[in-house]
């Protein structure tokens, strides 16, 4: 998965969608929509805390 700065994604094409994986994802939601880009999914763990971290140990 490619990481790129805002401005990148204004080159994007209308049929790529953004994933935003951060807890500010309103915040950077509006900052894309601003800059005229939509297509925009988030994710957010925050309300999963833990999530099913005790089968990573042993």
């Amino acid at each position: 998965m490619e990481v790129k700065p805002p401005a990148a994604l204004k080159g994007l094409p209308d049929t790529c969608g953004i994933l935003i994986c951060n807890i500010y994802y309103r915040e950077i939601e509006k900052q894309l929509e601003d800059m005229g880009i939509h297509n925009i999914e988030f994710f957010n763990d925050e309300y999963m805390p833990a999530f099913h971290f005790d089968r990573l140990e042993g």
